[in-house]
């Protein structure tokens, strides 16, 4: 049984995976069981139940084949934290020994998004030598606390080389937003550039 991986869906949601697969010659009725730290909130279960923080679904696996089950899950920790689940569980009646057997998965890990979030306006076309100006709009996202930190904006010709860089500081009170003007270096290129933009809050 492996839990293969913890995807985002969108801002606040995540989907968990987990794959569990029949390598036996006999049909493998099992519970596969995920506990819920508290800071997450299951969305949608599909098919599977809720108590007292563990997630459980029965499932039926013929020989040789592999189920996957998944569930919505929101973390609701702090802006840009992240969190490791604990190994999913899942245990079946082994009906050659007449024993119950046990196989743990993998620790996946989610992240809650950024409490900054950044679109980007660059220009179609630069010339040789000039400036190239970035207009930046932030967000912060967080109602309860301030953002601030270093914004980076990097312009890459299509080949992926760097033309220049250029970073300021920003200071955002909670749910505000700014838009702000990033002037880079002289771009020495005229190819057509695109913008790539880090954040570090």
């Amino acid at each position: 049984m492996h839990p293969l991986c913890v995807a985002a869906s969108n801002n606040l949601n995540h989907v968990l995976t987990i794959l569990v697969e029949n390598p036996f010659t006999q049909t493998l009725a099992a519970d596969i069981v995920q506990d819920l730290p508290p800071e997450i909130q299951v969305v949608e279960a599909n098919g599977g139940t809720v108590s007292n923080r563990r997630l459980t679904w029965p499932r039926t696996v013929q020989p040789e084949q592999t189920t996957t089950i998944t569930a919505t899950i929101r973390y609701n920790g702090a802006p840009g934290s992240s969190l490791t689940l604990p190994k999913a569980q899942m245990s079946a009646f082994d009906a050659v020994n007449l024993s119950t057997v046990s196989f743990q998965g993998q620790t996946p890990t989610i992240e809650s998004p950024s409490a900054l979030a950044a679109q980007v306006q660059t220009p179609s076309r630069v010339n040789v030598n000039q400036p190239v100006n970035v207009t930046l709009d932030l967000r912060n996202l967080d109602a309860g606390a301030i953002v601030t930190g270093n914004v980076t904006a990097t312009l890459k010709e299509l080949s992926g080389r760097t033309i220049s860089q250029a970073s300021l500081e920003i200071a955002l009170a909670p749910s505000e937003r700014q838009s702000k003007t990033l002037t880079t270096l002289h771009a020495v290129s005229a190819t057509r550039p695109h913008a790539g933009v880090g954040v570090a809050a």
